[in-house]
């Protein structure tokens, strides 16, 4: 089983993100561009194509980034009908893989990957 985390610094005003790693068998994997949402979309995609796991689960301080004053929403990618799109809100959240945006914004998903690149196929 692999696990994302989020490295940071600071609370609130004060909060400073750095980057965003995989740990799976020993191996960290950093992805540091400066970039929250760039960084999750890169390790979630490394985990897909490159980590021999089916399970991945969230470090502690995924959820402390949050209740620290990150301001990100969650958009959750399903699959529905041979077709991908984000999705938002909580009752999403068990059924797709969660990426994020900035605040107050719904990209669809091929605005996201415009901006991201492709993590599937369609």
């Amino acid at each position: 089983m692999a696990v994302i985390g989020i490295n940071y610094s600071g609370v609130l005003e004060t909060l400073k993100y750095e980057s965003v790693y995989i740990s799976n068998n020993g191996e960290n994997i950093l992805f540091n561009t400066g970039d929250f949402i760039k960084d999750w979309y890169s390790a979630i995609k490394y985990f897909a194509h490159n980590v021999d796991s089916e399970f991945m689960t969230h470090s502690s301080c995924v959820n402390h980034f949050f209740f620290d004053g990150a301001e990100y929403d969650s958009a959750y990618l399903i699959e529905e009908n041979n077709k991908f799109e984000l999705m938002y809100g909580d009752e999403y959240h068990m059924k797709g893989i969660e990426f994020f945006v900035e605040k107050n914004t719904q990209p669809t998903w091929e605005n996201f990957k415009k901006i991201y690149g492709n993590l599937v196929e369609n």
